[in-house]
């Protein structure tokens, strides 16, 4: 944990150094992709905060909230992470990894353990609709790498499928120019 908090200070001091290369934006984003309760019987819904410190450089925090569509279980899970964006080419495509990521769950059928740790990786396209406006198209990758394999199961146990890949729709709005 302290070499997470060691790594997003880093980033942030570090932001200064990119600070001259273009405007820096506040951001915040909705997920509108409802498909995941005709797929893994779970409502999984994210809003984004995002720090762009240039056009290829961004800091994101998503917070997410999940619950299982079966009424019969009493389970909600509340997450977060810590994403950093970078788009390699300039046209909008972009890579994100998350730098630290869990995921608590709460209720009559939480498990015993209930933070969870995992990891993300997604890819996707930024959309531009205006100057203010933006939809970014994603797919999320969890727990890829295989580090986290007790808690990805831990989550599929209790929501009878949590996501090991999900598809996203970000539909975004830049608060302020810094």
């Amino acid at each position: 944990m302290k070499r997470v908090v060691f790594l997003c200070l880093l980033i942030f001091i570090s932001a200064g150094a990119y600070s001259d290369i273009g405007p820096s934006s506040l951001d915040i984003a909705v997920d509108v992709a409802y498909i995941d309760p005709f797929i893994d019987h779970i409502i999984y819904n994210e809003i984004t905060i995002a720090l762009n410190i240039n056009k290829d450089l961004s800091l994101r925090i998503p917070i997410n909230i999940v619950f299982p569509t079966s009424k019969n279980l009493n389970l909600v899970g509340i997450g977060g992470s810590i994403d950093v964006l970078y788009r390699p080419f300039l046209n909008g495509i972009f890579i994100s990894f998350a730098l630290a990521k869990i995921q608590y769950l709460t209720g009559y059928d939480a498990p015993f353990e209930k933070i969870q740790y995992l990891n993300k990786l997604s890819f996707g396209y930024t959309f531009h609709i205006s100057e203010k406006v933006f939809i970014e198209p994603s797919v999320a990758f969890f727990n890829i790498n295989g580090i986290y394999e007790d808690s990805i199961l831990a989550l599929k146990d209790s929501f009878n499928d949590f996501p090991s890949v999900r598809a996203s729709l970000l539909v975004g709005y830049k608060i302020i120019n810094l």
